[in-house]
């Protein structure tokens, strides 16, 4: 990351012809920018926020959840839940558990993926 952005863009030739597109993602819209590329900004962009993850400190980058996130032991449920639940793209592959994360994947390592925490 840039200092006070989420990208730094450069490009020194054939650049007329590269296109940047950032969607569904936690990104800031605000980049520096050292030459004539642009990063375009679509749909689904979380302004940053504390994403909860469970326990990034010990590795554990599962998203929060009051329905419950991924353990190998079962779920556990929390007192709050990301709002990075459920936010991936509508139109993408949905998570491989339905009945928990829902049709919409999460935003985050887990999305489209069994280990998906529950959609509250």
């Amino acid at each position: 990351n840039a200092a006070g952005s989420d990208f730094s863009v450069s490009c020194e030739r054939g650049c007329a012809s590269a296109r940047v597109t950032v969607t569904y993602s936690m990104v800031q819209k605000k980049y520096v920018n050292n030459g004539d590329l642009t990063i375009t900004f679509g749909a689904g962009i979380v302004a940053p926020i504390n994403p909860l993850f469970v326990a990034p400190a010990t590795g554990n980058f599962h998203l929060k959840s009051k329905s419950g996130h991924y353990t190998p032991t079962g779920l556990v449920i929390d007192a709050v839940s990301s709002r990075l639940l459920a936010k991936a793209d509508p139109a993408g592959v949905s998570n491989l558990d339905p009945a928990c994360a829902g049709n919409r994947s999460e935003l985050g390592a887990y999305g489209n993926n069994a280990e998906a925490s529950c959609v509250p």
